[in-house]
């Protein structure tokens, strides 16, 4: 789905490209829930299309789980967190209602609903804009998921022929992972291992977790960090 040599190309894609970066640079965070087993939380966050941040821990309760990813997006005047609404997930959205509803919530801090099994973005338009050729993201994809995971496949491999060839794209359109990040061998790990297919309706499907892999939470959350719902892509968004 995305090749590891695309990865590597990304990692300080920001020094390499000299990305132009703004205080006022929309703030986005994808929030993966543990579902079971030895799964675990993570939590991405990204300031224009540089990765800042990422963390994972093991918490079952929703209620921790969605007050840690407060204190992990602290610091910023305003953030979008897309977290995974699907199953256990629904318990992150009772926890900040109850913030919300005691004036808890920290001023900027938003949660917005992120179903992976959701329909997909803008299903009206071509998956390569201008391109009269190219299908319909609703004829292309399966889901929200396999159009998030496509779309992030599209900024590393844009990002590395920005690299490795010179070709000039606009920033937002790239992805940028420092070198300093923490966790940084298992975020390439993860984001190299889904793969992609076609279904029985002939729509992209993913495969995250192909036979003898774990689940990748780390990616996942940059997925939705990369590809919030709402207002679009890369629409700026309304703030109360």
């Amino acid at each position: 789905m995305i090749l590891a040599e695309w990865v590597k190309s990304a990692i300080d894609a920001h020094v390499a490209l000299r990305f132009e970066e703004h205080e006022n640079d929309d703030v986005y965070a994808g929030l993966d829930v543990a579902d079971e087993g030895g799964d675990r939380n993570a939590l991405a966050l990204r300031k224009g299309v540089v990765l800042r941040a990422v963390d994972q821990w093991g918490e079952r309760d929703t209620g921790v789980t969605a007050r840690r990813a407060i204190d992990g997006v602290s610091g910023h005047k305003r953030v979008s967190v897309q977290y995974d609404s699907i199953g256990v997930g629904a318990g992150v959205k009772a926890e900040t209602n109850r913030l919300n509803d005691d004036g808890l919530m920290p001023k900027g801090v938003e949660f917005v609903s992120w179903n992976a099994g959701a329909g997909v973005l803008d299903p009206e338009r071509r998956v390569i804009d201008g391109d009269s050729e190219s299908p319909l993201n609703k004829d292309f994809y399966t889901n929200l998921k396999a159009q998030a995971w496509w779309e992030l496949r599209r900024r590393f491999e844009r990002t590395h022929r920005a690299v490795t060839e010179g070709i000039k794209y606009d920033q937002d359109e790239l992805i940028s992972i420092p070198s300093d990040l923490p966790l940084l061998r298992t975020l390439q790990k993860e984001l190299s291992q889904p793969t992609a297919s076609k279904g029985t309706r002939m729509r992209l499907v993913i495969d995250k977790q192909p036979e003898g892999t774990r689940s990748p939470n780390l990616a996942d959350a940059i997925v939705m960090a990369y590809w919030p719902v709402g207002d679009g892509v890369y629409d700026s968004m309304d703030w109360v």
